[in-house]
């Protein structure tokens, strides 16, 4: 009788580190603030603050090979959204 292989599986969630969690929260906050003061200079510290997530967050997810992470993909979801929110409300800032 052989021996079962040993599989080895990819836990469903890599951990996160510190630092993309507080990116995560200023993407948070900033977008909060876009849409409370829809101004010029907040919408523009809200988009960078999202698009500077949504790459480290890609970055973090395929780079240097691809790996699955459900908080890095929730945030890279989540920061494409703000993105195209803030689109919106570009037009419409005085």
């Amino acid at each position: 009788m052989e021996p079962a292989p040993t599989r080895r599986y990819e836990p469903l969630d890599r951990p996160v580190r510190l630092p993309e969690y507080a990116l995560f929260a200023a993407l948070d906050v900033a977008a909060f603030a876009a849409f409370i003061w829809p101004n010029r200079p907040v919408i523009t510290a809200a988009f960078v603050i999202a698009v500077a997530t949504l790459v480290t967050s890609l970055a973090r997810l395929l780079l240097p090979a691809p790996r699955y992470s459900l908080t890095r993909a929730a945030f890279a979801v989540i920061a494409l959204l703000v993105v195209i929110m803030l689109f919106s409300l570009g037009g419409t800032s005085h």
